[in-house]
């Protein structure tokens, strides 16, 4: 890509001015309108106990929960994964201003707030990247009104993709900014909103590749020639990068690890092949929704499905290279950027066994955006002064296109009003995941259905019978209910598929002073407490234990460190001395 052709915008910026402020405000106002739904919404999804529920820095606004988050670079104790300080301090800070986790209202709000406020960014961006204010307004409306946009709103820990995207899009305005203006300053301020973006979200390191496209196209400043000089000017950004990409695969490989996927490089292939035609389709027709998608199997060349999605990628982007060839840059440029935006997820590496999310998409569509703006610019273009027939059949495509994609953005944040609804639909669309039956007799145990819990966590054990966590609180419901040996029994299997969760033991424990066996159960809770020394149920039951077993100040001291955790560890009277 080189310099703009002629009739495109390119080496120069749109002076919007106060119109394309107006607009940018109004689309703002739509998008708030569009999913106002979400601000009643209180379903839980994936992560929320590490986020929210059981972070216990998240749960106690302080300086001193900030000083942890911001100081626990490689290692986080509190979220398994990558280090994001300005996440975690958001999270933080709604708690403060009342949100808990059996009311979201607060979390969606900011969540809400973010979201009408990227629809702002990404209007003033393509407003400085296009001729047109109208067209960077429809093609930022049709951007942030799709139903691909629910999950990153409805999705309380998807927090960090909102203000990732918040930060990157300044970050972008900032640079554009200062390519018009050559003004140094400006790209300072660009590169400490690009700092912010991956403290928020690491996947935010791709933003100075996208950075290079735009220099490419739109702005025209890219050919061979000044390939060297612009990566050069570019230096601190990538550094920075660099850094962040660093510290989130140590972060990540000493808390969640990461693993690559089986199949070697060709694997790796089918698989960003098939997310990116993936991705593509659910924009073009956004129907089956949800957080949970399933990789085609076999994922190899004699799938159809496989040959499709490559077919589908190869023709876009040799018809990209061709126009590009004729002059007609915008849809290399805009795949480029989806496909850099979209690169930390599509399978190199495996940091979850989620392997597509819709909130994947929201950052790396501006580069669909940008697509869409483009053409939408250039149809104005062509229209009279004032107003004319094009541009009013413009105006009225695009408003029916917003009206269906409103619509079925608020019939899906229908299915976020409760956890229930939520895997009762993840679970018609993905029926055999086991976690999603975990999860959700996770919610009905917490909501005291007993016989509900029970049908699901039995199905997550159909399902993988190496699930530890669903043994174990099938373990804790049959000890509940008064089934002592089948509760023995799961805990004992919990313990076998994971030794290194702390709770099995603990429960386990708890189990074994109620059949009078008070050292094995001392066993149990000492390994409890070796693998988190700050669970004040183990250091309560292994004072029990220690208090029969006639060690009475060993008793004492763990007793007192229970009640110093969280008061109300209950003993028999006298039986500590």
């Amino acid at each position: 890509m080189g310099s703009a052709a002629s009739g495109e915008p390119g080496g120069r910026t749109a002076a919007g001015g106060p119109r394309l402020v107006t607009l940018a405000l109004l689309v703002g106002t739509l998008t708030w309108i569009a999913h106002s739904p979400v601000l009643d919404a209180q379903a839980h999804c994936f992560d929320e106990n590490e986020f929210l529920t059981s972070n216990e820095l998240v749960s106690n606004p302080s300086w001193h929960s900030v000083s942890r988050f911001v100081g626990e670079v490689l290692e986080p104790s509190t979220v398994a994964g990558y280090y994001a300080p300005v996440t975690m301090v958001s999270l933080m800070l709604d708690v403060a201003m009342g949100g808990r986790p059996d009311d979201l209202t607060a979390f969606h709000r900011t969540n809400l707030l973010l979201h009408a406020a990227n629809a702002v960014a990404i209007v003033l961006l393509l407003g400085a990247l296009l001729r047109s204010p109208e067209a960077a307004a429809l093609a930022g409306a049709l951007f942030v009104a799709h139903p691909l946009s629910v999950e990153p709103v409805a999705w309380i820990v998807e927090r960090k993709t909102l203000l990732a995207t918040f930060f990157a899009l300044l970050a972008l305005i900032a640079y554009v900014r200062s390519v018009a203006r050559n003004a140094r300053g400006t790209r300072w301020l660009a590169l400490g909103c690009f700092t912010l973006a991956c403290l928020a979200k690491p996947t935010a390191v791709v933003l100075p590749a996208v950075m290079l496209v735009l220099d490419a196209w739109p702005l025209g400043r890219l050919d061979r020639e000044t390939v060297a000089e612009r990566i050069r000017e570019k230096a601190a950004f990538i550094l920075m990068a660099i850094a962040f990409a660093a510290v989130t695969l140590v972060s990540h490989d000493r808390t969640a690890g990461v693993d690559a996927p089986g199949g070697g490089g060709l694997t790796s292939l089918l698989t960003a092949v098939h997310l990116v035609a993936f991705y593509l389709g659910k924009v073009v027709w956004p129907a089956a929704l949800s957080p949970v998608y399933l990789l085609p199997e076999p994922l190899a060349l004699s799938n159809p499905r496989i040959l499709l999605d490559l077919a589908v990628v190869s023709l876009l982007l040799v018809g990209a290279v061709v126009l590009a060839m004729r002059g007609v840059q915008a849809p290399l440029a805009g795949l480029a950027i989806l496909v850099a935006g979209l690169a930390p997820t599509l399978g190199g590496l495996r940091y979850s066994w989620v392997t597509a999310s819709d909130k994947y998409l929201y950052l790396p569509a501006l580069g669909l955006a940008l697509i869409v703006g483009w053409a939408i610019d250039r149809l104005w273009a062509r229209g009279s002064g004032g107003v004319s027939l094009l541009r009013g059949g413009i105006v009225a495509v695009a408003l029916m296109l917003l009206a269906v994609e409103i619509a079925a953005t608020r019939n899906q944040l229908a299915l976020w009003q409760s956890t229930e609804t939520l895997y009762g639909h993840m679970l018609e669309q993905t029926p055999d995941v086991g976690l999603l039956y975990a999860n959700l007799g996770q919610t009905h145990w917490q909501r005291g259905r007993v016989e509900p819990a029970r049908l699901a966590f039995e199905r997550a054990i159909e399902l993988d019978a190496e699930d530890a966590q669903s043994h174990n609180n099938l373990g804790v419901l049959f000890w509940a209910t008064g089934q002592p040996e089948r509760a023995r029994m799961h805990l004992q299997r919990a313990i076998g598929a994971d030794p290194s969760l702390a709770a099995p033991h603990r429960n386990l424990g708890i189990a074994l002073n109620g059949f009078g066996q008070f050292e094995a159960a001392r066993q149990r809770f000492e390994r409890a407490l070796a693998i988190d020394e700050g669970d004040a149920q183990a250091h309560c039951g292994l004072a029990l234990s220690l208090g029969r077993l006639r060690r009475s100040d060993e008793a004492r001291a763990h007793l007192e460190r229970s009640l110093a955790i969280t008061p109300g560890c209950a003993l028999p009277p006298g039986l500590v001395n």
